[in-house]
């Protein structure tokens, strides 16, 4: 019976991972806790708020990114605002709630968008002319689609371009200008 008790009593400290004792008999703290990494996450702006955006996956999830003081907020676009309709990257800790629109805390917003007309179209990529410089940006050929030299575009992207002439980028979103 005393094997059992002891046995019984070991697993519950065992499995509570709370407290435990050195060999002289010292309480020691054990961190139960593991730290998680930032997870990104990208959509399409539906509305923007004083204290949150609320944005569309590509997959169609919902989701309310709620702002707060520590939000890093990085914005390339015209006027330096984020709009309705803006694509934008957010992360965050990797804790959503199941709640509809589901909702997260940002660390960071960011949108980059360069904006021009299309001078030339090739397999997976096309040339872009901005008033400040020509880009190749670099797409799908679903992105390609329909799309037309001499078209005017909104490219939106992760920010990242390259040093090489010419500049490249990845398209996430292009927007055909009316």
């Amino acid at each position: 019976m005393n094997k059992f008790f002891a046995l019984m009593l070991t697993a519950v400290f065992a499995l509570t991972g709370v407290t435990a004792f050195s060999a002289n008999d010292t309480p020691v703290s054990v961190d139960t806790t593991e730290e998680t990494e930032s997870v990104m996450i990208s959509g399409a702006v539906l509305e923007v708020a004083e204290d949150s955006i609320t944005f569309t996956t590509p997959d169609g999830l919902t989701v309310q990114a709620h702002i707060t003081a520590d939000t890093v907020q990085e914005y390339d676009l015209p006027g330096g605002q984020l709009n309705a309709g803006d694509f934008v990257y957010v992360m965050y800790s990797g804790m959503m709630t199941r709640s509809l629109p589901a909702q997260i805390t940002a660390e960071m917003i960011r949108s980059a968008v360069r904006e021009g007309e299309v001078s030339e179209i090739g397999e997976d990529f096309f040339m872009l002319r901005t008033d400040a410089e020509e880009l190749q940006v670099n797409c799908t050929a679903d992105q390609l689609a329909g799309l037309e030299t001499g078209a005017k575009v909104k490219v939106y992207f992760s920010g990242a371009m390259t040093m090489s002439l010419p500049a490249q980028i990845g398209a996430d979103l292009i927007v055909t200008a009316e």
